[in-house]
């Protein structure tokens, strides 16, 4: 997840300054920030993209870009009404589980019939 924010980041950097090179987009600080803000949309966790971000990069001077474009990357989220990963992930497992559950019933059930 972090790569594959990290690659949309540097691409956008890339493309600004393909674009536009009076910009002087730095497709480094594009890719840092496209890194935290996926995963700050996916987990809808800002403060906690940001900070592992910084964390992991050392990229300090990004914080307030990283926050921001976090935030807008959340709000795109809720609009479009994606469920948090977590949660899909949670719903997937409980639905695993009742199937598996149901599975054993059957075999149980069929076993004792016969």
């Amino acid at each position: 997840m972090l790569v594959l924010g990290a690659s949309f980041g540097a691409l956008f950097g890339q493309l600004m300054n393909r674009f536009d090179p009076s910009l002087g987009v730095s497709p480094l600080a594009c890719a840092v920030i496209g890194m935290g803000t996926l995963f700050s949309a996916c987990v809808r966790a800002p403060l906690t993209g940001t900070v592992l971000t910084v964390e992991m990069t050392g990229r300090g001077d990004l914080t307030l870009g990283l926050l921001a474009a976090s935030m807008l990357a959340i709000v795109v989220a809720m609009w479009v009404e994606s469920e948090p990963i977590y949660e899909s992930l949670k719903r997937r497992t409980i639905e695993q589980q009742r199937t598996a559950k149901k599975r054993k019933t059957l075999v149980t059930n069929n076993v004792s019939t016969t």
